[in-house]
């Protein structure tokens, strides 16, 4: 009777380091979500989607079946009780353990690790930032430190940061202030920045047109993932009053297969460095959305040229961008560059990573903005965010000086306006 209620079966198989490794699935055979809970905490919930042939042929589940995570990142020093259950929340057998290896797993970086006493005060939404269960690749960062975060008034801070809208009312006279001059990463405002620093920009006005050119229609607002790609001769005056109509980038990807695919270079931005950048491949017919087929990550050095480095950090320092990522595409058609998203607020590492790399990726991030704004701090050792102060002060003066369209939200019908 017992055997009937039960709407899952599974088993966790390995906990060697580190790494979980297992199987889940309903009794009917559909795939299903495990949870991890460490130290009585939830930490991730996994689908089990890995295929594994034994668990079709004995008809326990027809696609997938097998989880595995690394949970080195939710791991605290000493000892961990580790738990798995599955959706009923029913532990799995052999799914409760403890961990007590995690300076092993931290190595010779150790020194790196011990370095707990400082707080980083969070403006705006403290949930989100702070939380490595929501997404945010920022909080994942500081877990790995064990750094403490207020809401920015203890006093006690090392540094603050804006973790919000950019747009917003953000508090005054706070010194090492992450993000704060960042006020505007819609699209117009990427494109604005981008004309000051490549000489060239991504959006166009209804001059631009070419009837038998193709052009992708998309929300001005950041992270829509609502791209259309319209045929010229379609674009109506409408477009232009609603969205940014923008030049249609070829950024796509050679393979061995006959799907066609396109590439993203998402760049991670902190301080005055790139630490590393992903690289992030999906099918041709779902270029626009944010679920990639693979992902990797490689030295900037690889992918951009010096100069294409330097002017990507000088593109922040205008957008007043301290900490973030970006969307770089390159046209395969001419070899340019083009910025054309900012996040102040990423989530991540990207799915497509595999596990080794997500790790790796966490903890290059967590390094870097360790030494650009906490210990040493050379982001402002170095007096980089008074330089960027004044980068951004002129280029708002710039704009306010300018027709920007779009950017003010204005109404005007003339065809000869500029959408920015």
């Amino acid at each position: 009777m017992e055997l009937e209620q039960q709407k899952y079966h599974g088993n966790v198989e390995i906990i060697g380091g580190a790494l979980l490794r297992g199987w889940c699935c309903a009794r009917s055979g559909e795939t299903c979500e495990v949870t991890i809970i460490v130290n009585g905490k939830v930490c991730a919930r996994i689908h089990a989607i890995i295929p594994r042939n034994d668990l079709k042929k004995r008809g326990f589940c027809t696609d997938g079946g097998e989880f595995e995570l690394d949970i080195s990142s939710f791991l605290d020093f000493g000892s961990n009780r580790v738990i798995v259950t599955d959706p009923s929340g029913k532990v799995l057998p052999n799914g409760e353990h403890e961990i007590n290896f995690r300076d092993v797993i931290r190595a010779d970086m150790d020194p790196w690790f011990q370095d707990q006493n400082h707080i980083i005060g969070v403006h705006g939404n403290t949930y989100l930032a702070t939380d490595p269960l929501v997404g945010s690749v920022l909080g994942k960062m500081w877990h790995i430190f064990g750094y403490k975060y207020s809401k920015g008034d203890s006093g006690q801070e090392t540094c603050n940061l804006w973790f919000s809208h950019p747009h917003l009312q953000k508090p005054n006279n706070l010194e090492k202030f992450i993000n704060v001059n960042c006020n505007d990463i819609s699209k117009s405002g990427i494109d604005i920045a981008h004309r000051k620093v490549f000489k060239r920009g991504i959006c166009l006005c209804p001059n631009d047109i070419e009837p038998e050119k193709f052009y992708l229609v998309k929300s001005n607002e950041n992270a829509t993932h609502d791209g259309r790609i319209i045929k010229g001769s379609d674009i109506t005056t409408e477009h232009f009053s609603n969205f940014v109509v923008q030049r249609l980038i070829n950024n796509n990807f050679h393979t061995s297969s006959s799907q066609r695919s396109v590439y993203d270079i998402r760049v991670p931005i902190i301080g005055n460095v790139i630490p590393f950048v992903y690289i992030k491949v999906r099918r041709d017919n779902i270029r626009f959305s944010n679920a990639n087929d693979s992902a990797t990550i490689t030295l900037p050095s690889n992918v951009l040229s010096q100069e294409e480095i330097e002017n990507i950090i000088k593109f922040c320092s205008h957008i007043g961008l301290d900490y973030g990522e970006l969307d770089v595409l390159r046209d395969q058609n001419d070899g340019d560059i083009w910025i054309v998203d900012a996040n102040n607020t990423p989530s991540g590492p990207p799915n497509g990573l595999v596990q080794s790399d997500k790790i790796f990726a966490i903890r290059e991030l967590a390094l870097a903005f360790k030494q650009q704004f906490i210990n040493p701090g050379l982001y402002w050792k170095n007096g980089l965010h008074k330089d960027r102060t004044k980068i951004q002060a002129s280029h708002n003066e710039q704009v306010a000086s300018e027709d920007v369209g779009l950017k003010n939200n204005s109404t005007q019908t003339s065809n000869e306006q500029l959408i920015l």
